[in-house]
């Protein structure tokens, strides 16, 4: 069997699996949500009140911040509690731009900047825990299209919000507490070996599924 078929078995496994289904969509709308978010407070920086200048000094800075912050902090914590962490912050502080005054709503844009940042690095790395090493390439190579996808909406985003329309940052907040639910129905991954094949990978519990008691076995997928 080559290569192209144990891949197109794979991925077939995992269609089969509703867990490892349901898995792939949670990060496929975390990719999609830091993405967009990251993106639209990128692209907005010189539309920020203040000294053009310094907000890109400042953006700069919270690019710095988000590397440093990652590998100081999440790296010994793990990803999913971290992820969850940074974008209940980060939703937080667009949640307060919504309600202050214009003069310190720059402020709060850089800290969401930096929250998003931090969970960008994270998702990138946690997405490849969580899928057998077979498919793990392609399912980046999707993911990270899909966050072009979003990358592409994010102009939108800022020319929406012309005219103190909050709408856009309302349905923004909403992706990203989406995100956050879904994630905590994920398994940690810290300390963990990655998965070889499908099984392993669908044999991965945690989250707010250690919950359901009435959970008595796992569900079976082929193996390709």
């Amino acid at each position: 069997m080559n290569e192209k078929q144990n891949l197109l078995k794979a991925f077939k496994s995992i269609l089969k699996s509703p867990y490892m289904f349901i898995r792939v969509m949670i990060i496929s709308l975390s990719w999609f949500t830091v993405s967009l978010v990251y993106f639209a407070i990128a692209l907005n920086t010189n539309g920020l009140k203040g000294d053009r200048i310094l907000n890109i000094v400042y953006a700069a800075l919270a690019e710095l911040g988000s590397a440093i912050l990652y590998f100081c902090f999440v790296r010994m914590r793990g990803h999913r509690n971290c992820y969850i962490g940074f974008m209940t912050l980060c939703m937080i502080s667009l949640c307060i731009t919504l309600a202050v005054d214009q003069g310190v709503v720059a402020g709060f844009t850089m800290f969401s900047k930096l929250m998003v940042g931090t969970a960008f690095l994270t998702v990138y790395t946690y997405s490849g825990e969580l899928f057998p090493t077979n498919i793990r390439q392609s399912l980046l190579g999707y993911f990270s299209g899909l966050s072009r996808v979003a990358a592409s909406t994010a102009p939108y985003i800022i020319y929406a919000e012309k005219g103190n329309n909050t709408t856009p940052t309302i349905i923004t907040v909403t992706l990203v507490s989406l995100s956050i639910v879904g994630y905590m129905f994920l398994p940690k991954t810290k300390g963990k070996k990655l998965p070889q094949t499908v099984k392993e990978a669908n044999s991965m519990r945690g989250g707010l599924l250690t919950l359901c008691k009435n959970e008595q076995k796992v569900v079976a997928v082929e193996e390709p």
